[in-house]
């Protein structure tokens, strides 16, 4: 039997001029092999200020034991 443990990837990003936030659940094993991955929840706004309050909304409501979302803001790499 394989172990595995609970992954979320939460993700901020702009497309067609509206700013995106999705959270995926991924079931992994220990060694990082995805076994399945669903959709948990999104969000569109307008504004880049409501999208970011709502990523950090989620991080906090979705954190693990170590305090861990994976995260990746893609508006903030294109500063």
């Amino acid at each position: 039997m394989t172990t595995t443990k609970i992954e979320y990837n939460l993700t901020l990003f702009k497309d067609c001029g509206e700013y995106i936030v999705d959270l995926r659940e991924d079931t992994v094993t220990k060694d990082d092999d995805p076994v399945r991955e669903e959709y948990i929840e999104g969000f569109i706004f307008h504004r880049y200020d409501d999208a970011l309050t709502k990523y950090h909304e989620l991080e906090e409501k979705y954190k693990d034991e170590e305090g861990e979302v994976l995260m990746w803001n893609e508006m903030e790499e294109t500063k």
